[in-house]
């Protein structure tokens, strides 16, 4: 994700290069306007777009989401101290689309196991290590973020760094659990260990299922907030900016789990079955957290008094 965001920001730096160069040889109009500025300035951000996604912390091996991108929108206001020196808070929303996947994720779980000799069939506590080929998690996410920044500028170049907080309003998941296997490793019942020499078990067949708002969980983000980007100034109250932003979790959301195994093997038979419950309300993830990256497209209103430049000393 920051390979991505790197290559964006140079990217950017690159074609704010050549504008700046275009800048020097105009005397009016867009590049060659004075850059007067106005104490007051609303944002409204027409369109951002990028790759974001929350991402699964856990005992086990998490790859990076694919299929991880967003479109966002929102609108701020920022007041300004200074030409230079500035104070934006304002509320975006981000509709997000992205897949988290796993494989080879190894859990313990305990379970009843059907015993027979040749005289009677009985079930039995056993311990079993389970083996789980993939786990998938696709979700579809629409969150809001209200952030807060110190904004500075230097003609043409803005830079906004703060915090925002973020939360996801609605949300639908879908998720599948490949095939399993468990290998037994103790009888409980019977004080016998077969951890040298696992018995196999059974082959689990994988699990299906979605969840919405009501049965996932709700994570509250603090995220890093960083803005940079160009303005292009048509006069005191109409500018138009073009730039690069990053959103990255300072916080891990710990999720309260039901400790819940992805494979089951209490339900009396030596035939498990998986658990149909989203990942992130099993043992398999113990934190949450989150980035948003991407290049934005914002139109600015100015209005009120002119904010007044420091005069050169002379000699």
């Amino acid at each position: 994700m920051f390979a991505s965001f790197r290559k964006l920001v140079l990217t950017f730096a690159m074609v704010c290069g050549v504008a700046a160069t275009c800048g020097a040889a105009e005397s009016d109009g867009i590049f060659g306007y004075d850059r007067r500025l106005r104490q007051h300035d609303i944002m409204l951000d027409f369109v951002s777009l990028g790759s974001s996604a929350i991402l699964f912390n856990g005992p086990q091996q998490w790859g990076s989401p694919t299929h991880a991108w967003f479109y966002n929108c929102g609108v701020g206001y920022t007041y300004w101290l200074t030409h230079h020196i500035g104070f934006h808070a304002g509320v975006e929303f981000s509709y997000i689309q992205y897949t988290n996947h796993a494989s080879n994720l190894t859990t313990i779980s305990e379970g009843m196991f059907e015993v027979e000799n040749s005289e009677e069939t009985r079930l039995i506590d056993c311990t079993a290590n389970v083996v789980t080929s993939t786990a998938m998690e696709e979700q579809t996410v629409s969150m809001v973020h209200v952030p807060i920044q110190v904004m500075t500028q230097f003609n043409h170049i803005y830079l906004g760094l703060g915090v925002t907080l973020a939360t996801p309003i609605t949300t639908y998941g879908t998720f599948r659990y490949g095939t399993s296997e468990y290998r037994i490793t103790s009888f409980n019942d019977l004080s016998v260990s077969t951890a040298d020499l696992p018995v196999f078990g059974d082959y689990v067949n994988g699990r299906n299922g979605h969840h919405n708002m009501g049965s996932t969980v709700q994570p509250v983000f603090c995220n890093l907030a960083l803005d940079l980007g160009w303005k292009f100034y048509f006069n005191d109250n109409n500018v138009v900016s073009l730039g690069v932003y990053l959103r990255r979790s300072l916080n891990k959301y710990k999720v309260e789990h039901q400790n819940s195994d992805i494979v089951d093997l209490s339900d009396g038979t030596n035939k498990s079955r998986t658990g149909n419950i989203p990942p992130e309300r099993t043992s398999i993830v113990e934190s949450l957290s989150f980035y948003e990256c991407g290049a934005r497209l914002c139109y600015h209103i100015g209005f009120g008094d002119l904010v007044k430049k420091k005069k050169k000393k002379t000699d």
